[in-house]
């Protein structure tokens, strides 16, 4: 019976290979004596491969099944996708009567984008939207266990499956971005020899940046732009130093991407045949172009930006629920896509005819090539706005490179009327980059054109186009990730804030009724500090009656202390006592009233006194603390540099205030 009563300890032991920092390192490990753990006791390969973190096999492996399994479930997704839509197609054709048909195509896309909605609802609200977003919150600190769970990754996958078969303008790279999160933090919770990935935040972020790359690669079969894309979305500050295990994942996530697609099972995008350029008369139109997708892609942000606005604020309220809204829109999107001869495409199929020398379909002659590219480059931006406001697994990323090459494919006819050499096709190619550099504030989708054509020698206009796009949409709109930021208010930093707010002192929106412990603490203090300062995941332990900052300790090292301590001093105390000490080691906020007989027994356990030299706490003797009257814009800039939980306010040594992510991001005027 003793030896039931024991509780495991979880020792959690922060680690990294190298002691090169970054910005994914967590400078909260890289503080603790913890960090440089003895390699004395282990074996010859271990040694070598903890002291070169290139060659940490467990680092390999858990990148290698990241890539392959995101690739694998995103490939399922495009099959199932595709066999719903050819079904749907199927019906329609039986059908005699046109507007029979219409019927059947509209509730046949009802049918499954409720079908969408539902994951969200009944199985993980984590799972609606991108996933973009929350991974940019994520990997700066940011904590959001459900948002990588195995029912997040059961509803992204039926949600974007059942949405892109219902006919909805969605993207799938960021639901495939979130899949391959989602792929590492299973991976590397649930193999056991990858426990260190686990153990170590430093690690496990890395880990998360490098999958961004998968789910890129995933959609595109495209290595390089997915690795440069994981680092334009995710970081602010990057050190070349990790840059091998995104480069790693997405040549493992292109190679499975590439042997699926063997199956002939999903459509492709195929290379092009440009020929030799000489863009030296034709300049001045790649400059429009830029100009032109500049303006589609803030046009597409302001209508994302204006819908889901009106979304939240219930302008209708009788259309607010997630079921009828989701319905209304589908209804809206099919019934476009069942009339309009040239949305019966899907986006792939579209672009590889806009990228193609050769004449487009009729369906786009009626009543001519420029006026119908013109009016989808209006019109699928819209559409695409309405359906990713709705709460379904949806992306941006792949309808806005269509509308681009549609838009490009259209300045080519203007230009070949103005007297341009070069093919129209060239231009939807260049337009597709450029579109995606003015929705998304990044450079890489020319890089993912580049790879997707197999072609790079027009990088002149590409390049000159893009920079245009991305100008101008930096100067219109935020990027439609940081918009999604503000409306969903996840605390990411950077966050958007005025300028004045910047101008402020640290104190001033530090929480200053905060706790801590003293150097000569007991157990009871140790369970004071748990239930007052739930906020925050450090304590600071100072001088009782200066309040001198010493150290910090982290609450989770606090639990695991407390339940060592239990662990070996178990036998002192009666059956009955024991339950109500594991109750309160468990839930500091535990309410349950100790019986008188037990109640001596019970604080002989709380009346103990701590010891900060345990290698359980960790104790770090040097906290990252600022003077009273540094301004927030050191602050910030410490946040983002250095991967920081929270930051100490001192004045002169004196502990004053604690400034936490959420309290700095939630921080008002």
């Amino acid at each position: 019976m003793a030896e039931e009563a024991k509780v495991p300890v979880q020792h959690i032991k922060p680690r990294a290979n190298i002691l090169l920092t970054d910005f994914m390192t967590n400078m909260d490990e890289v503080t603790t004596s913890t960090f440089l753990i003895s390699h004395d006791h282990e074996g010859p390969v271990n040694k070598m491969t903890s002291k070169f973190q290139c060659l940490n096999l467990s680092v390999w492996i858990g990148l290698f099944i990241t890539a392959a399994f995101t690739s694998i479930v995103a490939y399922t997704v495009d099959v199932a996708s595709q066999r719903i839509t050819m079904g749907r197609k199927l019906l329609v054709n039986l059908c005699d009567d046109l507007w029979l048909g219409w019927v059947v195509w509209t509730l046949s896309s009802l049918i499954f984008a409720w079908l969408a909605a539902s994951g969200g609802y009944f199985v993980c609200p984590e799972a609606d939207g991108s996933g973009i977003s929350e991974m940019k919150a994520i990997i700066t600190g940011y904590d959001m266990p459900k948002f990588l769970s195995w029912k997040a990754l059961f509803s992204k996958w039926l949600g974007l499956t059942a949405a892109s078969g219902a006919g909805l303008s969605i993207g799938r790279e960021g639901p495939y971005v979130h899949v391959a999160a989602i792929c590492a933090d299973r991976v590397i919770s649930s193999l056991r020899f990858l426990n260190k990935l686990k153990d170590s935040s430093t690690l496990r972020n890395q880990i998360y940046q490098a999958s961004i790359a998968a789910g890129v690669s995933a959609t595109f079969g495209t290595p390089i732009g997915g690795v440069i894309f994981s680092i334009e979305i995710s970081c602010t500050h990057f050190h070349v130093s990790g840059l091998w295990r995104g480069a790693f994942c997405g040549i493992i996530a292109t190679i499975t991407y590439g042997l699926l697609h063997y199956l002939n099972l999903a459509e492709s995008i195929n290379r092009t045949d440009f020929p030799e350029l000489h863009v030296s008369n034709d300049f001045p139109f790649f400059i429009l172009l830029g100009i032109v997708c500049g303006f589609v892609g803030a046009y597409f942000v302001f209508l994302a930006k204006t819908i889901i606005g009106w979304r939240a604020r219930r302008v209708v309220p009788w259309l607010h629920p997630r079921f009828r809204y989701v319905c209304f829109i589908a209804f809206i999107v099919s019934t476009c896509s069942y009339f309009v001869p040239f949305l019966h495409y899907s986006d792939k199929g579209i672009f590889n005819q806009m990228v193609s020398s050769s004449n487009l379909p009729n369906e786009w002659s009626s009543p001519t090539n420029i006026i119908s590219t013109l009016i989808y480059a209006i019109i699928k931006p819209l559409l695409t706005a309405m359906s990713v406001s709705c709460q379904i697994p949806s992306g941006i990323f792949t309808p806005n490179f269509v509308a681009g090459s549609v838009a490009g494919r259209f300045v080519g006819y203007i230009s070949s009327f103005l007297g341009a050499t070069v093919d129209p096709s060239v231009y939807a190619a260049v337009g597709a980059a450029a579109t995606i550099a003015a929705v998304s504030h990044t450079l890489s989708g020319a890089l993912i054109v580049f790879e997707l054509t197999g072609q790079i020698h027009y990088i002149v206009p590409m390049f000159t186009s893009t920079v245009i796009a991305y100008a101008i949409g930096s100067w219109l709109t935020p990027s439609i990730f940081d918009v999604i930021i503000v409306m969903r208010q996840i605390p990411f930093l950077p966050a958007f804030k005025p300028a004045k707010f910047y101008e402020y002192k640290a104190i001033e929106i530090a929480e200053k009724s905060m706790v801590f412990l003293s150097e000569g603490a007991t157990f009871a203090d140790m369970q004071e500090v748990r239930k007052q300062d739930k906020m925050f995941v450090r304590f600071p332990i100072a001088c009782a009656a200066e309040r001198k900052l010493i150290a910090d300790v982290s609450a989770v090292d606090v639990t695991n202390y407390l339940q060592a301590c239990y662990s070996v001093d178990f036998s002192k105390y009666s059956e009955e006592a024991r339950k109500y000490i594991l109750k309160a080691i468990n839930d500091p906020l535990n309410t349950d009233s100790v019986p008188e007989d037990i109640l001596e027994n019970y604080q002989h356990f709380w009346n103990n006194k701590v010891d900060f030299r345990s290698p359980v706490l960790h104790v770090s003797k040097s906290p990252t603390f600022v003077p009273v009257n540094t301004s927030l814009a050191k602050v910030h800039f410490l946040f983002l540099l250095l991967g920081l939980s929270q930051i100490y306010i001192t004045d002169q040594g004196k502990l004053e205030g604690i400034i936490n992510r959420e309290t700095f991001w939630s921080a008002k005027k």
